[in-house]
């Protein structure tokens, strides 16, 4: 997974995926209601689309406090009380780490999935054939700009936490990331069976 910092309070925590991987997880989730794991559903999730860049990002668009928090919680870990009483998590100095970093400034479009998903159906011909101009064209058009900074998740979460002055709860949790770990593992395992079979088909 990836974090997308906007330096403006937002976080998109997702995963960035090929158009093609990114059309056969939908169209697998589809089959069951959109469901793709317990509690992940992609009609709750976003979709962005990367301005000169071939790949997609899926995920979840969140306040940078929102995901401090969530993340804790992932990981059994005590929130911050800045995350949660109204204060607000200063990571700023984390952040001014990032502008410092070309090649993690990313720009382009985001909607939510619901839109995006009918959105890049009709830029797939009747052989499967994504038209990757014609997404983009699309989401130009119909998408809200942003632009920010991809950090890789672990990289992410423990910039933020050194920004906060506080333990990684990655580390800080070790057994309990084990587990999550391995059950983002197994997830993703199943994800990339599922895309397999569909290009098989």
């Amino acid at each position: 997974m990836d974090i997308a910092f906007n330096g403006d309070g937002g976080a998109f925590l997702g995963v960035v995926l090929t158009p093609e991987d990114a059309v056969c997880v939908v169209s697998a989730a589809e089959e069951y209601g959109g469901w793709i794991a317990e509690g992940i559903n992609i009609y709750h999730m976003a979709g962005f689309f990367f301005k000169e860049r071939d790949d997609w990002m899926m995920g979840y668009l969140m306040t940078t406090d929102e995901a401090i928090a969530g993340v804790s919680c992932l990981y059994g870990a005590d929130p911050p009380p800045c995350s949660y009483d109204g204060t607000g998590c200063d990571i700023s100095s984390y952040i001014d780490t990032l502008k410092d970093n070309a090649d993690l400034a990313i720009s382009g479009y985001g909607m939510g999935m619901t839109d995006a998903i009918p959105m890049v159906a009709g830029n797939i011909d009747e052989d499967g054939v994504i038209d990757e101009d014609g997404v983009h064209a699309d989401a130009a058009a119909h998408g809200e700009e942003h632009s920010g900074y991809l950090v890789p998740y672990a990289e992410a979460v423990g910039g933020v936490a050194e920004a906060l002055g506080v333990d990684s709860p990655i580390l800080e949790k070790k057994e309990v990331a084990k587990k999550k770990s391995t059950e983002v593992a197994e997830l993703l395992q199943k994800l990339r069976e599922t895309v397999r079979n569909l290009k098989q088909k």
